[in-house]
């Protein structure tokens, strides 16, 4: 087993949980540049001898260069797993994806399904029916509540709640939520959203990203 750390989200519940699960495995710290992350010469050459792997990336700021660590991973024909920590609730019926990591205190509801390479951060709520793609960013303590989809490559900042209010004549709580979406406040959003779209409250109420 071979362990990639790539400026890990919460580092220092990442290095428990491998102490306490994998105490065997080798792990192999990415180096990183100041501000900006993951250095793309390190992430080129990356080289992994062990035919199964664990990626505990960063978030943070951008999901593509984790998305490049994945992509160099698989291109290697590394079988990367999915890391569930002890204290989070994932359902026998929810699905996760390979290299997605549930954190602390997160919860994915029954027929929930998260894409790989994923981060669900700690107190995270991910309802029933909920589908959320690849790449993505969940951060801590958001809600993404009954039947709603987030595209790949989408970033929640903590705090955010996905769709609408649960009615009492069985209104759809369902909000989809486009490939690419950014939304860097703690907001509520609870009308669809289109691709590429990022939220700020700070610089204004929507900027749209033309690709």
């Amino acid at each position: 087993m071979q362990i990639i750390l790539a400026q890990p989200y919460l580092p220092g519940l990442v290095r428990r949980f491998i102490a306490a699960r994998f105490p065997e495995a080798s792990v192999q710290t990415l180096d990183c540049l100041p501000n900006l992350g993951p250095d793309p010469a390190a992430i080129a050459s990356l080289a992994c001898p062990d035919a199964e792997g664990l990626l505990f990336g960063d978030g943070m700021f951008s999901n593509s260069p984790r998305t490049a660590i994945f992509t160099r991973l698989k291109a290697l024909g590394v079988s990367l797993g999915s890391a569930v920590f002890e204290e989070a609730l994932v359902s026998r019926d929810a699905r996760i994806g390979s290299g997605s990591i549930c954190y602390p205190h997160s919860i994915v509801d029954a027929g929930a399904v998260v894409g790989f390479n994923t981060i669900i951060g700690p107190g995270a709520i991910i309802e029933d029916g909920v589908s959320i793609g690849n790449h993505c960013f969940i951060g801590a303590h958001c809600v993404v509540k009954r039947g709603s989809e987030v595209g790949s490559g989408s970033y929640l900042a903590d705090g955010c709640v996905v769709g609408g209010v649960h009615g009492y004549r069985g209104e759809s709580t369902a909000v989809k939520l486009g490939r690419g979406v950014v939304v860097y406040d703690t907001l509520a959003i609870r009308q669809d959203v289109e691709s590429g779209v990022i939220r700020d409250s700070l610089v204004a109420d929507e900027i749209r990203v033309l690709r």
